[in-house]
């Protein structure tokens, strides 16, 4: 288990040694759950679940994480250091959590200054809320398949809770997701962060126009390092190669009736995820390094 301390220390060595690298691109945050041995009120057979966490596989700990616990480990004191580290975030809401990224807000007000005046930019800033969030839903693949054991599946299972699947949510419409927009994404993307991107893209046009909507969109694929889920357009790339998830026609328009995964289809779209998590997590893990500890 790490501090923000310990962390950033093994990042900086990580710089010149790629096994150490890869060692924190796959760190499994469920580890993180150890620090629950410190509340008392944790009865004994739950406390013997939470040692030698490390030594389990990332199958058996997502079952505790998952069936013992109520832990989110995008919300562990480690994740929220490094969200702080990265993107100067910082609690603006308690009921429910709500958080503000100075550095998403200065990078939106650059690019908002090439088309809107300064007063329309303080508005739009006022309305911006973000919540903590795993990108790629292990949970959601898992319900549907308990039984898979192959290699690909324990790699998801490995990568869903490390660096580079954990993110900051924009909301993009709060007065119509006044739960917050992960769980008011819920039941229209199950969890498909493809389709996630879509949603929120679509709704920031609904609320903003087109091309305010658009400079959110952009500003936050970026700041968040999300630009492997996009092409160059920003166009959202899809995880599954399943045209019926989608109306190609109206890229901006999203049908929602058909969001399903095949066994056939999962290979491919655990190695789609599990490439993106790494590519992401390494990219993070570099900015880490010019952080001080």
């Amino acid at each position: 288990m790490y501090d923000i301390n310990m962390f950033i220390e093994e990042v900086r060595q990580s710089q010149k040694d790629e096994r150490k690298l890869n060692e924190l691109i796959e760190y499994d945050f469920k580890n993180q759950m150890a620090e629950l041995l410190n509340h008392n009120r944790i009865r004994k057979e739950k406390r013997e679940k939470l040692q030698n966490l490390q030594d389990k596989s990332s199958i058996e700990k997502f079952k505790i994480y998952k069936n013992d616990f109520k832990y989110d480990c995008d919300c562990s004191k480690l994740a929220n250091d490094i969200y702080e580290k990265l993107w100067e975030c910082e609690i603006v809401q308690n009921k429910p959590i709500r958080y503000s990224s100075k550095k998403f807000e200065n990078n939106l007000k650059m690019k908002l200054s090439k088309i809107e005046k300064e007063d329309k930019i303080s508005e739009i800033l006022s309305h911006i809320s973000l919540e903590r969030d795993t990108i790629n839903s292990f949970q959601r693949i898992y319900n549907k398949f308990p039984q898979k054991q192959d290699s690909f599946f324990k790699e998801f299972a490995k990568l869903t809770h490390s660096i580079g699947n954990f993110t900051m949510l924009l909301n993009p419409n709060e007065e119509k997701y006044k739960q917050g927009f992960n769980r008011g994404r819920n039941a229209k993307t199950m969890d498909f962060w493809d389709l996630s991107l879509m949603l929120m893209r679509e709704e920031l046009y609904l609320r903003y126009g087109e091309k305010v909507g658009k400079s959110i969109f952009e500003t936050y694929i970026d700041t968040f390092y999300l630009n492997e889920y996009v092409d160059n357009e920003y166009n959202v790339k899809p995880l599954i190669k399943n045209e019926h998830r989608f109306d190609w026609k109206n890229k901006n328009k999203l049908q929602f009736a058909n969001i399903i995964i095949e066994e056939a289809e999962l290979e491919n779209y655990a190695k789609n995820v599990t490439y993106k998590i790494r590519t992401r997590g390494k990219k993070m893990i570099k900015e880490l390094a010019n952080k001080k500890a």
